[in-house]
């Protein structure tokens, strides 16, 4: 697996970057201040910077990993919908791992995410070598 720097984004929030064979993972962290800074309302500027990082990397198979994000604000959620809608529209995976309890039921309640798995972490995630994903821990 090749690990990339962690990289500050634009709006604020830091990702840490591997690349797997076929998969990209993502680490999302909030800044130290705890805030996203100039983030969009509509969380676009995290869905962006997700996306232009696959297209640099060639792969359309994303895992977001999100244990270390606190509590799971709107913009978040928007992101993350933002991010399964457009990966979906043009072909691409997107996995979620590492919400807590909390931050599960309030991503539940977002229409269009109420029945995104929810993996305990990136192998699971991405699956084993066959491509396909491992059990999720909620459904």
């Amino acid at each position: 697996m090749q690990r990339q720097d962690t990289t500050p984004a634009r709006e604020g929030w830091v990702y840490g970057i591997d690349r797997g064979p076929e998969w990209l993972f993502v680490r999302l962290e909030r800044p130290a201040d705890g805030i996203a800074a100039g983030a969009n309302s509509d969380g676009t500027e995290v869905s962006d910077a997700v996306l232009a990082t696959l297209r640099e990397n060639l792969v359309q198979r994303v895992v977001l990993e999100l244990d270390d994000i606190g509590t799971l604000d709107d913009t978040l959620v928007d992101a993350i919908a933002e991010l399964d809608r457009r990966l979906g529209n043009g072909g691409g995976t997107l996995r979620i791992c590492g919400l807590s309890e909390a931050n599960l039921a309030r991503l539940r309640t977002r229409s269009g995410l109420a029945d995104m798995p929810h993996f305990a972490g990136r192998l699971e995630a991405a699956g084993p070598r066959t491509g396909m994903p491992g059990r999720p821990l909620a459904r």
